[in-house]
């Protein structure tokens, strides 16, 4: 089977030098092809950590603003508390007062 290989190849070339040279032009364009796809992966590589940056970036920014509405939150029903607490105030010394009125 590798001789009958061989024998293909040979009938493909005149002499070895056209070999040689078919062969050093695939070796060019084997190589050519490397070097893109290694710029192609590197380029690919800068993006793909640009993108980890980003998300790690707005991961921090979304934690911020999240304790940001917790803190919030609180200081919104602490509010409400006072408020109640005013409204229950307002409603004893009118109560009070109307008392008063009576008497």
């Amino acid at each position: 089977e590798g001789l009958y290989a061989k024998q293909g190849r040979g009938k493909q070339f005149r002499s070895k030098k056209d070999r040689d040279a078919h062969l050093q032009t695939q070796v060019k364009e084997l190589q050519a092809a490397k070097a893109e796809k290694e710029e192609l992966l590197n380029g690919q590589r800068d993006k793909l950590s640009g993108l980890r940056k980003s998300v790690a970036s707005e991961a921090k920014d979304v934690e911020k603003k999240r304790k940001d509405l917790q803190q919030k939150a609180k200081m919104l029903d602490e509010l409400k508390r006072s408020v109640d607490e005013k409204k229950r105030l307002r409603n004893e010394m009118a109560d009070s007062r109307k008392e008063q009125w009576r008497s």
